[in-house]
């Protein structure tokens, strides 16, 4: 990750996808805190990189919304 940011910044689609992947790991693990800040630093990723419209946005939403749920 840390390559990643230093390669292309927090703003980018790459490092959105790292991020969500690291937010799932956690998810698995059941560590919810963890894995919500994680997929709160990819949304700002794509928003940033892709828009609001970019698919990674909605798909990891839906997986906060269903983990707090």
């Amino acid at each position: 990750m840390k390559i990643r940011r230093g390669l292309f910044g927090d703003i980018d689609l790459a490092v959105g996808a790292t991020l969500n992947n690291i937010a799932e790991l956690y998810r698995e693990k059941k560590e919810y805190p963890d894995a919500i800040s994680y997929h709160n630093l990819a949304i700002n990723a794509f928003e940033g990189a892709g828009g609001l419209d970019h698919p990674g946005m909605l798909s990891t939403a839906i997986v906060i919304v269903y983990m707090i749920l």
